[in-house]
């Protein structure tokens, strides 16, 4: 009914933008979430988070990160109500199999949030444009 992987590697290729993603050392990779229509808007998104979250505790993560399309604006808007803080901007092209980017930071991350801990950890979250 859903799913949400989760990284704790040193970096995450995006294979669909060809886009190589840092996770910082106190950080999770949250991505390629996934709900069934008929089973969104019951809390279960917010399960997966809880479920993320209790991982982070346990694995000593203070951060949650995610990348997210510009034009998924669902799932921007659900992850700014949740407290995620978009963090860089990235614009990309493609030509072929090559492609480049250009990243623009939109906030300091260490002001995400104040006090960070299993059930109110730092969240953030970067979106990406391609064109």
């Amino acid at each position: 009914m859903a799913y949400e992987w989760l990284s704790d590697k040193p970096f995450h290729f995006e294979e669909r933008h060809l886009y190589k993603i840092t996770i910082p050392p106190n950080a999770l990779y949250a991505y390629d979430a996934y709900i069934l229509p008929e089973y969104r808007m019951n809390g279960i998104w917010l399960k997966l988070k809880l479920y993320s979250f209790d991982l982070m505790g346990k694995l000593g993560r203070d951060t949650v990160i995610s990348f997210i399309n510009q034009e998924n604006r669902l799932s921007m808007n659900t992850h700014l109500r949740f407290g995620f803080v978009p963090f860089r901007r990235v614009y990309g092209a493609r030509f072929f199999r090559k492609a480049i980017f250009r990243e623009i930071a939109i906030q300091e991350t260490g002001n995400v949030a104040s006090s960070p801990s299993p059930l109110n950890p730092r969240r953030s979250t970067g979106y990406q444009t391609t064109s």
